[in-house]
C-alpha cells in the first residue's frame, strides 16, 4: 500500500467505513430496501475515494457525506454511548472469563502446607509480646503492598470482661467491614479486621482472631489493656497455569492444583488443594524412614526435578514445620512430635507400601510435618488436576524464618 494512504484522513476514513459495515450487519433486518440501496451507494462511493490515492484530499468531506447518509437511514439506538460502553464491558468480561477457564487462572494459598516453597496464610498474637513494635501508617502501607501484612489493634476503653463477640460485618461491600467486641457493657469496633477462612477439615471454619489472638469469653481487661494486638500474613497469590495438560499429561515433581470434590478422607467439596505430584497411575509408593521416597524401589532424591528443595534438608536434624525436609511416614511423624500425628494411616512406616490405580496419581506437600495430603487420603483421579503451577505474583517479599 502507497505510504500516503496511511496518513492520518486514511486512516480516519477506514475505521469510519468500519464502523457503518459494522451498522449494516446489525441492521440488515429491519432496515427498508431503500435505506440498504442508499447507504450502500453512498458506502461504495466513499470506498472508491478512499482507495484512490489521488483523491486523498477529497476524504473528509466525503466522510461528511457518509455520515449524513448513514445518520439518515440507520436505526437510532436509544443512549448510544451507554451501549456502546456496555458492549465493550461485555467483550471484556467474556475475553477475561476466557482467559481464566483456558490459559492462566489465580488461586490464592490459604494453608501452609507447601511452605516454604509457597506460604499459606500465617497468624502471629502480639498481645503478649508487648516488645514487638507494631510499625506506624507508613510502615503499615509498606508491609501490607508488598509483604501482605496487616496489624489490627483494639484498647479497652473500660474494665470489664469480655462478653461477646460478634460475627464481622460489611459496612461498605469490598471497602469497609468492622466486628464488635462488648467489654464491660460497652461496644468496641474493629474495622477491617482479619478474615473467617471457611475450610475444609477439622477446622471448618478458621477464625483467625479468636484462635489466635488469644481470646475467650469472660476475659477480664482493664482500661487501656490491649484486647487485639495481632499480626496476619497472607498467603501466596499465584497463577496456575490451565493450558499446559491440554498438550502433555502432568509430570512427577510438578506442582499441580486439583479439586478434591469425590475424594474420600477429604471433607467439604468445591475445594481446591494444591500439592506436589509424588507418583503416578501403577506405581508403587513407599516412605522410608531416610524421609525419602521410594517409587518401584527407586529412591526420589535432589536429582530428581521438582525435588531439588524437598530434600535438600540436613539428614542429621529432624523434621520441621516449614522447612524442607523430606516426606515423613506416621512413625517419623510421631517420633519427632511424641504424639500421635495427622493419621498418616497410608505410611504408618517405612514397609508401608501403596498401588496407585491407573489414571491416577498422588500429590504431597512440600511441608511434610504440617500437610494433609496423599499419605492419609491416597491417590485421586487424574482428571481432578485443574493445572499446575506458574508464579506467585503477590507479596513481593516475605520475612525470613526465625531459626
Amino acid at each position: 500500500m502507497p505510504r500516503k494512504m496511511r496518513s492520518k484522513p486514511y486512516r480516519r476514513g477506514r475505521d469510519m467505513a468500519g464502523q457503518v459495515r459494522k451498522l449494516l450487519r446489525h441492521q440488515k433486518d429491519i432496515l427498508t430496501e431503500e435505506n440498504l440501496r442508499l447507504i450502500h451507494g453512498s458506502l461504495d462511493d466513499f470506498t472508491a475515494v478512499l482507495e484512490d490515492p489521488s483523491r486523498e484530499s477529497e476524504i473528509p468531506q466525503a466522510m461528511q457525506q457518509l455520515e449524513e447518509v448513514a445518520n439518515a437511514n440507520f436505526r437510532h439506538y436509544p443512549n448510544p454511548v451507554s451501549r456502546e460502553n456496555f458492549e465493550v464491558f461485555l467483550v471484556a468480561i467474556a475475553v477475561a472469563l476466557s482467559v481464566r477457564s483456558f490459559f492462566i487462572q489465580p488461586f490464592k494459598i490459604p494453608t501452609g502446607s507447601m511452605q516454604p516453597t509457597l506460604w499459606g496464610n500465617e497468624e502471629f498474637n502480639l498481645r503478649d509480646k508487648p516488645d514487638e513494635k507494631i510499625p506506624g501508617l507508613p510502615g503499615r502501607l509498606f508491609d501490607f503492598c508488598f509483604k501482605g501484612t496487616s496489624y489490627y489493634t483494639l484498647d479497652a476503653r473500660t474494665d470489664g470482661r469480655l462478653e461477646s463477640v460478634t460475627e464481622v460485618k460489611t459496612v461498605i461491600p469490598f471497602i469497609l467491614k468492622k466486628r464488635d467486641f462488648v467489654i464491660g457493657g460497652v461496644k468496641h469496633t474493629l474495622w477491617n479486621p482479619p478474615p473467617v477462612i471457611r475450610n475444609a477439615g477439622p477446622r471448618p471454619d478458621t477464625d483467625y482472631l479468636i484462635q489466635s489472638g488469644g481470646l475467650r469469653k469472660d476475659q477480664y481487661f482493664e482500661a487501656g489493656d490491649p484486647v487485639v494486638r495481632f499480626k496476619f500474613v497472607r498467603g501466596d497469590f499465584l497463577f496456575v497455569d490451565r493450558l499446559t495438560y491440554n498438550f502433555r499429561p502432568p509430570k512427577r515433581g510438578e506442582i499441580i492444583v486439583f479439586k478434591t470434590e469425590g475424594i474420600e478422607g477429604i471433607p467439604g467439596e468445591g475445594q481446591f488443594y494444591i500439592k506436589r505430584l509424588v507418583a503416578l497411575g501403577g506405581e508403587n509408593v513407599r516412605i522410608a524412614n531416610d524421609r525419602h521416597l521410594y517409587i518401584n524401589g527407586e529412591k526420589l532424591d535432589t536429582d530428581d526435578p521438582g525435588f531439588e528443595k524437598v530434600y535438600s534438608f540436613d539428614p542429621l536434624k529432624p523434621p520441621r514445620d516449614s522447612r524442607y525436609s523430606g516426606h515423613v511416614n506416621n512413625f517419623i511423624y510421631n517420633t519427632v512430635r511424641g504424639s500421635f500425628g495427622p493419621n498418616h494411616i497410608l505410611f504408618l512406616n517405612e514397609n508401608s507400601v501403596y498401588k496407585v490405580k491407573p489414571e491416577h496419581v498422588m500429590a504431597m506437600g512440600d511441608n511434610t510435618m504440617n500437610s494433609s495430603d496423599s499419605r492419609s487420603w491416597g491417590d485421586f483421579p487424574k482428571q481432578n488436576i485443574v493445572g499446575k503451577y506458574s508464579f506467585a505474583f503477590w507479596p513481593f517479599l516475605r520475612d525470613e524464618i526465625p531459626e
